[in-house]
């Protein structure tokens, strides 16, 4: 399934991201294991994360059983990491996390490999048009992205710079109540759900009692039907899961665009 081993390695490379700064290093890659049936290695660490054992092992526990002992940022990952393990899971793999001495971190997933056959190259002039990305004109739309992890954003805002949109930016829930307020001709969000301070929900609860219309589109690397639902609930028109396919995402924006002018 590659879409979920997409989105397993999306995860973590975020989850290392968050916790490195200039000079800090991350390295992400694969192997294939051939000791006795063939498996795909994947790895993600960095020299910069710091886990006490002790926090490593609450992490890699189900978050009700020590909600009062852990930091607001560990019982996110917490939930992460839950969500990973259910992915593992479905694909029959298996995860390891190896901490440095002093600090650093290793995640290595091994899933069943079987390798597929070689797909036939097919010449540009035989290439089918309508699979080739859409173009989209929206320079008369305003887009709000609420989204802290700033590889995420950066990589949203690049997608978006040919459709010609005003991109505002909010790191957190609280900004992106605090931007649509300062700016209520916004015409569509695509909110996280999972930030600090003030989560995704909380915040599209708070936007849709100013404006009930205004589109909102969840993202999540969340996989659960009960995050789905959490999100549809909480006021979300819509969502996407992560890591992000851009012409899917895309035309979801524009059915909700076309009817905001």
């Amino acid at each position: 399934d590659c879409s979920r081993v997409r989105q397993i390695m999306a995860q973590l490379i975020g989850n290392c991201l968050s916790n490195c700064s200039d000079g800090d290093e991350l390295e992400f890659g694969y192997r294939i294991l051939k000791e006795g049936k063939s498996r795909l290695m994947l790895y993600v660490e960095d020299n910069a994360s710091e886990y006490t054992r002790e926090e490593l092992d609450a992490i890699l526990k189900e978050p009700q059983l020590y909600q009062e002992s852990l930091t607001q940022d560990l019982k996110m990952e917490s939930v992460d990491f839950m969500v990973l393990r259910t992915m593992i899971d479905f694909l029959d793999g298996e995860m390891d996390i190896i901490t440095g001495e002093e600090k650093g971190i290793r995640y290595e997933i091994s899933l069943p490999y079987k390798p597929g056959e070689k797909k036939q190259e097919v010449p540009d002039d035989e290439l089918n048009m309508e699979e080739m990305p859409s173009v989209f004109e929206w320079a008369d739309y305003k887009i709000l992205i609420a989204e802290d992890v700033e590889s995420n954003y950066y990589l949203l805002e690049s997608a978006l710079e040919e459709t010609n949109a005003q991109v505002l930016h909010a790191k957190n829930g609280e900004e992106a109540v605090k931007i649509y307020k300062e700016n209520p001709d916004i015409h569509i969000i695509l909110m996280d759900i999972k930030m600090p301070v003030m989560d995704g929900l909380e915040a599209t609860e708070m936007i849709k009692k100013i404006n009930p219309e205004v589109p909102i589109i969840a993202q999540t690397a969340f996989v659960v039907d009960f995050d789905k639902n959490a999100a549809m609930e909480a006021g979300c028109d819509d969502f996407v899961s992560k890591p992000l396919n851009f012409e899917s995402l895309f035309k979801t924006m524009d059915l909700y665009l076309k009817n905001t002018l």
